[in-house]
């Protein structure tokens, strides 16, 4: 979504974000408390769900955030350019709390607050990194949805081990213990990856092959920094690098080698074959002797080798061990 925040000021608004602002100040003039809007999220492309996300703060912490969807519009793959359609989403929600009174949605915050905290207390001795940032109730129009939500934001360590956010909705409080179980297995495990590295000065490990990958395009510490502090993945025609859980590894295909692919520790050799006794002999052999391409060393050793046959094409499929470096992202350095 294209997002518009009030800490950026009316000037940095869209056209449409204007639009909200305006109805939000003309209709809700009767209200003896003044909600603000904290954040316009409008719909920028057919991968996004919702139309329009705003984010409201009712009091100190209270937040509410209205999501509004236009089916018809998904449907032709068009995007809703109606910014009543959310004014009256929000008018109704507005409505919603000054019938009820705001004790109410204060209530509903400190339930799912509460819940998620509780929840959050029972982990070992603070071993997960996950924090409580920020609580919030969740309307959805879409399709007609008019019952709240609990949609709770944490900060938590992402894949790159770099604090991220990590939303949680829920049908109700009581069921953010499960929905929060989910997460906790990785969250723990990039808590200790990241401790681990840290133990030996470093901010994530990189393939082998990914460094070789990287060489034949720019300098080596160059390409890790770039890969390591991307917000989004790198991707190329004919090179993925990708970042999980602190380690970067990489596939791709050569263009000049239209049979040749691989992907982390294995690789493919299309229209290919050998003897079976020659593929049984490959284990623990370096991949050099296989193949001879840049991105490839001596030091891949393969494990398993096989033949294989996709529709009419022979391959041969090889999976290898090679080395992990580590690497610091501010120099992009590797060891």
């Amino acid at each position: 979504m294209k997002m518009w925040y009030r800490h950026e000021g009316r000037s940095k608004a869209s056209k449409l974000a204007l639009e909200i602002l305006e109805y939000v100040d003309e209709h809700l003039r009767g209200f003896e408390w003044r909600p603000r809007i904290t954040s316009i999220g409008i719909r920028a492309d057919c991968g996004d769900i919702y139309d329009f996300e705003v984010e409201l703060e009712f009091s100190p912490g209270a937040f509410v955030v209205v999501r509004y969807g236009d089916c018809d519009d998904t449907e032709r793959g068009g995007i809703c350019t109606d910014s009543d359609a959310i004014g009256q989403a929000i008018f109704a929600v507005f409505e919603d709390f000054r019938n009820r009174g705001i004790s109410a949605l204060s209530a509903m915050l400190y339930d799912a607050r509460h819940e998620a905290l509780k929840t959050l207390s029972t982990w070992s001795g603070g071993a997960t990194h996950a924090e409580l940032v920020k609580p919030r109730l969740l309307r959805d129009e879409w399709c007609g949805r008019q019952e709240y939500l609990s949609d709770l934001e944490f900060r938590v360590l992402d894949n790159k081990l770099s604090p991220s956010e990590l939303n949680i909705v829920a049908d109700h409080p009581s069921l953010l213990n499960a929905k929060l179980k989910t997460h906790r297995e990785l969250m723990d495990l990039r808590f200790a990856r990241k401790t681990e590295l840290a133990r030996q000065g470093a901010d994530g490990s990189i393939d082998q092959i990914a460094i070789n990958a990287i060489a034949q395009r720019c300098d080596i510490a160059d390409g890790i920094r770039w890969v390591a502090n991307r917000t989004v993945e790198a991707r190329h025609p004919d090179l993925y690098l990708y970042v999980r859980d602190g380690h970067i590894g990489c596939e791709g295909y050569d263009a000049q080698i239209s049979n040749f692919h691989w992907n982390g520790s294995s690789l493919t050799l299309w229209n290919c074959t050998l003897p079976e006794i020659a593929i049984s002999q490959l284990a623990g052999q370096p991949i050099t002797r296989l193949i001879e391409h840049p991105i490839l060393s001596r030091d891949m050793i393969i494990t398993e080798a096989s033949l294989a046959k996709i529709g009419e094409r022979q391959a041969i499929k090889v999976n290898f061990d090679q080395p992990k470096r580590l690497f610091c992202k501010a120099s992009g350095r590797s060891w």
